[in-house]
C-alpha cells in the first residue's frame, strides 16, 4: 500500500512486471521512476499516454538517472540546485552535463546547479514512442518557477520525432539548449530546408531561445555562459597537445555508456572540429565499447556499480601490440562504486607496465563524471588514476580531443 504522501513510485523488477506495478502506479496518480529494461515498446507506449492523460511523468523504462526538486534517483550526483533544468533520453548524457555545470568546467566558470533533471528513457524519441515524456518534461519545465534555461539531451533520435520535440522548444518564453546527439546538422537540412532558426553550435542568440549544439560539453558550457549573463558566440577552442609521447596504433574506447561513447565519438570522426584539420579521421582506428549497453552488460554488473569488467578489459587489451591509446570514463555518485578508481588503478599501471616491457608506450585517458560532493571525492579519485599513470581530463569531450591530438601526432611522425 502506497504512504499517501508519496508522488513518486521507484519501480525496478522484470520487464512484463514492471509494466504491471507501473501502471498501478499512474493509476493512483503518482510519478513513476522505472530503470528497468526489457519492458516491451506496446507497453511502453501505453504507460506514456496513461501518464500524459494523468498530468504525470513516466521516467523509464531504462531510466538510470533523475534529479527532482533536489532528490537523487538512480545513478545521480550530489549536485547544487540552480536555475537550470535538464530533460534527457540518456543517463550518461545527462550526468555528463550536470557534473561539467556544477564543477563550472574546473573553475574555468562560474558553477550552476540543477533546478530538475528529468530522465524520459533511451527509447523516448524512438519513431514508435515519439517523445511523450521529453514534450511533458518540456511543458513542466517551462512552468517551474525555479527553472530559468532548459537543455534538451538525447543520443540518435529519431529524425521527425527530434523535429517535433525542437518546434515545441521554439515556442516557449524560456531559452532552450538542444544536444541531440547525431540530429542538429541532418535536421537543418533534410528536414527544415536549411538552418531556418537553428544556430551554430554553441550559439544562443537574443530574440531566438532556442540554441542547439553537438555535444554535451557545448551544451553545458553554453548553459553555463547563458546563465553568467552572455548571449554571443561562445568559443571553444582550446589547446589539447601534450609532450605525452605517443606510437601509431588502434584506440580502444571503454565507456559507461551511450552518450559519452558518442561525445568521444564525434571527436574521433571528425578531428576537423577541434582544429586538427591536417588530420584524416580515416587513419584513426577506434573500437569504442559502451559497456554499459545491453550487449555487454548482460551477465555482468553495470560498470558504474562494479568496474572491474572495466578494469580485466584494461588489463587483456595491454597484450595488443597493435594498441596505442585506450580512452574510458569513471563515474562518481549516488549508486556508483565507493571507489572506482581504487579498481582501475591496478589494471592501468599493470597494462602500461606490460606494454612498456614489451617495447611499446600505452597512453591512458580517463575523464571522471562527479561532483566535488560526492561521497567517492571527485579530487581523492583524480589522484588515484594519475598516480597509476593516466592522464584524467575534466570531460569525455577533453579526453577525446587530447587522444585525437595524440594519434595525429603519432601518424605525422610515422608518415
Amino acid at each position: 500500500m502506497l504512504n499517501p504522501e508519496t508522488n513518486v513510485a521507484v519501480i525496478s523488477t522484470q520487464g512484463p512486471s514492471a509494466a504491471l506495478e507501473a501502471m498501478a502506479a499512474l493509476d493512483r496518480g503518482v510519478h513513476v521512476f522505472c530503470p528497468s529494461n526489457h519492458v516491451s515498446i506496446e507497453d511502453e507506449v501505453r504507460l506514456k499516454a496513461l501518464a500524459r492523460e494523468r498530468g504525470l511523468l513516466f521516467m523509464g523504462p531504462d531510466c538510470g538517472s533523475a534529479i527532482i526538486d533536489g532528490v537523487p534517483f538512480g545513478f545521480a550526483n550530489a549536485t547544487r540546485r540552480g536555475p537550470i533544468g535538464i530533460v534527457a533520453a540518456s543517463g550518461s548524457g545527462m550526468r555528463e552535463v550536470v557534473c561539467l555545470l556544477d564543477r563550472g568546467w574546473q573553475s574555468m566558470l562560474p558553477p550552476f546547479g540543477i533546478s530538475q533533471a528529468v530522465g524520459v528513457g533511451s527509447r523516448d524519441l524512438s519513431a514508435a514512442v515519439s517523445g511523450p515524456m521529453m514534450l511533458a518534461s518540456l511543458e513542466m519545465l517551462a512552468d517551474d518557477p525555479q527553472t530559468e534555461l532548459i537543455v534538451l539531451i538525447a543520443t540518435r533520435p529519431d529524425p521527425m520525432v527530434a523535429s517535433r520535440v525542437w518546434l515545441k522548444a521554439t515556442k516557449l518564453e524560456k531559452p532552450v539548449i538542444v544536444c541531440f546527439q547525431g540530429w542538429s546538422e541532418d535536421v537543418a537540412h533534410n528536414l527544415l530546408g536549411g538552418p531556418v532558426g537553428l544556430q551554430s553550435a554553441g550559439f544562443v542568440p537574443d530574440g531566438n531561445p532556442v540554441g542547439v549544439v553537438s555535444s554535451l560539453f557545448e551544451a553545458a558550457i553554453t548553459a553555463a555562459h547563458w546563465g553568467n549573463g552572455y548571449r554571443g558566440a561562445v568559443e571553444f577552442s582550446r589547446q589539447w597537445k601534450s609532450g605525452e609521447p605517443g606510437q601509431p596504433g588502434r584506440l580502444l574506447g571503454l565507456f559507461s555508456g551511450e552518450a559519452v561513447l558518442r561525445e568521444a565519438e564525434g571527436v574521433l570522426r571528425d578531428p576537423g572540429s577541434i582544429g586538427l584539420n591536417e588530420a584524416d579521421p580515416g587513419r584513426f582506428r577506434c573500437e569504442l565499447m559502451d559497456l554499459g549497453g545491453d550487449a555487454w552488460s548482460t551477465g555482468e554488473s553495470h560498470p558504474i556499480v562494479d568496474p572491474q569488467g572495466c578494469a580485466d578489459r584494461i588489463r587483456a587489451a595491454a597484450y595488443d601490440r597493435d594498441l596505442g591509446i585506450i580512452l574510458l570514463d569513471g563515474v562518481l555518485g549516488f549508486g556508483a562504486h565507493a571507489d572506482p578508481a581504487s579498481v582501475l588503478a591496478p589494471s592501468i599501471r599493470e597494462a602500461r607496465a606490460a606494454a612498456a616491457a614489451d617495447g611499446r608506450h600505452l597512453v591512458v585517458i580517463a575523464s571522471l563524471c562527479g561532483t566535488v560532493a560526492d561521497s567517492q571525492g571527485w579530487e581523492s579519485q583524480r589522484k588515484t588514476l594519475a598516480a597509476a599513470g593516466a592522464i584524467v581530463m575534466p570531460s569525455v569531450f577533453d579526453a577525446a580531443c587530447h587522444a585525437a591530438f595524440l594519434m595525429a601526432a603519432a601518424l605525422t611522425v610515422a608518415g
